[in-house]
């Protein structure tokens, strides 16, 4: 059905402890390949109050990549901010792919950026989340590349791929856009209503 290895989502919407067997994705996808693996996230750091939660990533691996998992994990705060798989391939070469979702600027009561900030500061942590995401994400990046061999992160960023404060910090964990390699910085924006082909989507691989 889908011609694809590896598949990233963010914005998946919706808190799986409320979730019926029928609708989560195991069950809802389990004839759409012959094996396939799924790793997802969620803000899961309060009590379940209804069953749309703004938020959320999930990673499907399939057929062939499904039989080289070798493990799987999530952002340790679980508020849902990334989710990853980790391959264990030839020659025991590994590969580590994450899938990360970080929050818009301020809108509303019951958005990501609004559950995260909730979070924070019941934990007395100052942070605005779209910098906590930067920050922590790059702490568990270099954690990450001490353990594997290579790694992809599959992100939306809610801002430039070209520039700005998440683009910068992840050249400095040594990781590169490939999307800006492949088209130039004239290349398409990854949002139907942008009209400044700015990418705010990227994926990004070791330099």
């Amino acid at each position: 059905m889908f011609d694809f290895d590896i598949f990233g989502m963010v914005e998946t919407n919706i808190d799986w402890r409320l979730a019926s067997e029928h609708e989560k994705l195991h069950f809802r996808t389990r004839e759409w390949w012959e094996s396939s693996h799924i790793s997802y996230s969620y803000n899961c750091t309060d009590i379940p109050i209804k069953k749309h939660q703004h938020g959320g990533t999930a990673l499907f691996s399939t057929n062939q990549s499904a039989h080289q998992v070798h493990c799987k994990g999530v952002d340790p705060s679980m508020l849902g901010r990334w989710c990853w798989t980790k391959y264990k391939g030839r020659n025991n070469h590994t590969l580590c792919i994450i899938s990360a979702y970080r929050p818009n600027p301020p809108g509303g009561p019951y958005t990501v950026y609004a559950q995260q900030q909730h979070f924070f500061s019941s934990c007395q942590d100052p942070r605005c989340p779209r910098k906590a995401l930067v920050e922590d994400l790059c702490i568990a990046i270099r954690e990450i590349l001490t353990e594997s061999d290579h790694i992809i992160l599959l992100i939306d960023g809610n801002s430039s791929m070209k520039s700005g404060n998440l683009a910068s910090a992840l050249s400095d964990c040594t990781l590169r856009e490939v999307l800006l390699d492949k088209y130039g910085l004239q290349g398409p924006s990854t949002f139907i209503r942008n009209t400044t082909r700015t990418p705010i989507d990227g994926i990004w691989l070791l330099q």
